[in-house]
């Protein structure tokens, strides 16, 4: 994809189309992050427990060339300070979403929960 820099050789993003036909009209990130249409990308992330890269893993996106996204972290039930930290990043930058599972079934809830939530025209999902 024309504009994304930054990805490691061996990363296993996939990227998946939501809706074909002619593109629709990608996000554009004015100040602070806020977006003002629909984003080109939803980046999607589950956490558990992962404070140690949160920060890492989520400015990594944000640093990317392409500003027509929306970073999405899904958090199953950590008990670190890894959704404190995501929350703080929210509030710095619009294009960061926080959603927290409830109870029930953990095992593949964070990833289904992603795809759910998505508004990109695109998904990449590490």
């Amino acid at each position: 994809m024309a504009g994304v820099r930054n990805l490691p050789a061996d990363s296993r993003l996939v990227l998946r189309s939501f809706g074909g036909g002619a593109p629709r009209r990608a996000a554009v990130a004015g100040e602070g992050g806020q977006v003002t249409a629909r984003p080109e990308v939803s980046v999607l992330m589950a956490n558990h427990n992962g404070a140690r890269h949160i920060d890492a893993a989520i400015q990594s996106v944000l640093t990317q060339d392409l500003r027509a996204l929306e970073v999405i972290l899904v958090d199953d039930r950590s008990d670190d300070d890894s959704l404190e930290r995501a929350f703080r990043l929210a509030r710095q930058d619009r294009r960061v979403r926080v959603e927290q599972l409830g109870d029930g079934p953990v095992r593949g809830g964070a990833q289904t929960g992603l795809c759910e939530i998505a508004r990109g025209r695109w998904a990449a999902v590490g």
